[in-house]
Order: structure tokens, then sequence, then C-alpha cells
């Protein structure tokens, strides 16, 4: 049964889809029903989970058809909304609950990504010169990656602090300076055609800061990376020592 709460008129315009008309906001009810994936999606699963039922299909996990049914229940208001009441006007309007996934639905994760990404250049990352890199793992071990997040947590913190110990370990051999860097990055879990592959997209500062004679920081931009810099950072020449301070991963600058 569809389930209602009242919230006061501040939500609508924190939670809820507006446009600007006349000099006011005015909220537009999106209607996922109508797009050509929740169509699919829609039309489909049944057979998908038939399919997997008699054997035809590679089997899914729990959580993965937790993420399809609640994505076909986002945005629609027989499943659930909140009532928006204005606190002056007392002008009712109603809001329905998203799914809040993170797999596939555009509107969740869209807005799940436009905040992380807008948080990140108004209050985290310096105004410097940043460079992005994308590190994937062999096939062998994506499927344990996606089961064992302490796993894939760990091997996030050693792909991060060895990309940081190459930046400091090149400052200090090309230009003499000895200082620190800083990183940001998030787990993707499958590619763009939904393939399994839990890969990092990671955002670093292209270079290091430093103090300088005052003790004030002071950013020093690393030089350009050519294929032999990235090479050295890529191959593990020695895999069985751990204080190589290289991991077997691809990086693509």
């Amino acid at each position: 049964m569809p389930s209602a709460i009242e919230l006061p008129a501040a939500a609508v315009i924190a939670d809820a889809t507006a446009s600007a008309a006349g000099g006011r906001y005015v909220y537009e009810r999106r209607q996922p029903e109508r797009s050509a994936l929740y169509q699919v999606v829609r039309d489909n699963l049944e057979t998908l989970y038939a399919a997997v039922e008699q054997g035809s299909a590679a089997p899914l996990p729990e959580f993965v058809r937790g993420e399809f049914e609640r994505y076909l229940a986002c945005g629609l208001l027989c499943r659930g909304f909140a009532v928006l009441v204005c606190e002056c006007c007392h002008e009712r309007r109603l809001v329905a609950f998203s799914c809040k996934g993170r797999a596939w639905c555009p509107s969740c994760l869209g807005r799940r990504m436009a905040q992380t990404g807008a948080n990140l250049v108004d209050h985290v990352l310096p105004r410097v010169p940043l460079r992005q890199f994308v590190v994937t793992v062999p096939f062998e071990l994506r499927a344990r990656l996606a089961y064992d997040g302490a796993l894939l947590g760990a091997i996030g913190r050693i792909v991060v602090d060895s990309v940081l110990g190459f930046y400091r370990r090149r400052m200090r051999d090309e230009t003499g300076v000895i200082g620190q860097s800083g990183a940001v990055s998030v787990v993707q879990r499958a590619s763009a055609d939904l393939r399994l592959n839990p890969h990092w997209h990671a955002i670093l500062l292209d270079g290091v800061f430093a103090p300088d004679g005052q003790g004030a920081l002071v950013f020093h931009q690393l030089p350009n990376l050519d294929d032999s810099r990235l090479a050295d950072l890529v191959v593990c020449k020695n895999s069985n020592d751990p204080k190589s301070g290289r991991f077997p991963v691809v990086v693509v600058e």
C-alpha cells in the first residue's frame, strides 16, 4: 500500500526537482515510467528471472534483484509518496519516494554524482592542476573483490598510496622538492555495459605541497608524464617484495 508523510515547504527546494519560472521554483514530477530504460527493465525482468530459474542465465544475487525491484518503484506515486505542504498558502504537492540506488537509476545515481562532484569542487579540492587515474585489476580478482568489501578497500588504499608515493619520489628526485600530495578515489563496480568490473577512479593533485621559507604551503606541479614514467608506476618489477612500493595494476592516464 502507498504510504505518505507530510513535510514542510522547505523540502520542496531541498529534495524535489524544480525549474525556474517567473522568478520562483515550480515543482515538476519526473515520470520514470516513460523512459526507455524503465520500460526495458519492467517488460523483461520476469523473463530474466525465469531464465535464471531454468539455468539458461547466470544466477542473480539477491542485492541485484533488490536493485532492479527498487528501481521499478522509484518515482512512482503508487509506490509511496511524501505530501509537501506550503507553510504560507497551504498548497500541497505529492513527491514520490526515490529508490536511492547506486547501480543504474539515472535520477538517484545522477543526483548523488552531482552532489559529490559539487562538494569536492567547492569544499575539498584545492585550485591546483589535477590528474585522473583509472585503475583496474585482472579478471581473476574481480568476482572476489565484488563480494569482499574489506579486500576492496585494502587494495584501493594500496593503489592510492602507490600513486602518491610515485609523486613524492619523482618530485624529490627530479626537483629536490620534498612534499605531500593528495587524492580522492571512488569505486565503480561495473563497466559501461554493466559487466562486473570493480575499478577505481582517482583524482590526484598533480604535484605536491611543500612549505616555503616562511612556512606557508606552496604547490609544485609534477613535470609532464611520459610513457616510460607511467610504465614504472604500472609494472610491478618484484611482486614478491612488499617493500617494492609497486602494485600490479593497469593505470590509464
